[in-house]
């Protein structure tokens, strides 16, 4: 919804890219994004697994873990190989994703809060098969209404995501810990991989 454009404007970017396939998502970041006053921003609607551009782009993040929610192990190849054609020779390619061991160790199955007047109950479960993080998020209104909304995550391994990487034609590929590229481990917060398009 345009934080991480928003953030990396004020960090002193100025030819950014957005892409999303929900209209409703790049609609609130349009909105974020006019409301700051962030001059060379541009939103794209897109299938990440179908990205419209052809060697343009010098880096290409995915942060908070956006990656991942297909069903399919083809669809996280194919958005692989889509950002590997987006990028110019050179070009970096970042996945902020779940590290899986930590995941696995630290599920919160249950939580439950209020915000705005509503209750808001989130239960979490490891698929039987042992590969996603499912949850549900229900919200429910003072006057009993209820809206709920499910969520699939794969849990990559190191291993895995740093091998899509490179299936797709990756060079330099290497997994961290975290953001400020600390050692990849089991008491890593978060999978970070990067590669370079060569």
């Amino acid at each position: 919804a345009g934080r991480h454009l928003i953030a990396l404007h004020r960090a002193g970017y100025r030819s950014l890219v957005g892409i999303d396939l929900s209209e409703e998502l790049l609609k609130v970041a349009r909105t974020r994004i006019q409301e700051e006053g962030c001059e060379g921003v541009r939103l794209i609607r897109a299938d990440m697994r179908e990205i419209p551009f052809s060697e343009y782009f010098g880096t290409v993040l995915s942060l908070f873990t956006s990656f991942g929610y297909f069903e399919e192990r083809k669809d996280d190849e194919a958005v692989v190989a889509a950002v590997h054609s987006a990028l110019l020779p050179g070009g970096l390619f970042l996945i902020d994703t779940l590290a899986r061991e930590r995941t696995l160790a630290s599920l919160v199955r249950r939580e439950e809060r209020k915000i705005d007047g509503r209750r808001v109950i989130i239960t979490r479960r490891i698929s039987p098969d042992g590969e996603r993080v499912e949850k549900v998020i229900r919200f429910i209104s003072p006057d009993g209404n209820e809206r709920s909304y499910r969520e699939s995550v794969r849990l990559h391994t190191a291993d895995r995501l740093t091998g899509l990487f490179r299936d797709a034609g990756f060079i330099n590929v290497k997994a961290y810990g975290s953001l400020t590229g600390r050692s990849y481990d089991e008491n890593a917060e978060r999978l970070i991989a990067v590669g370079r398009k060569d």
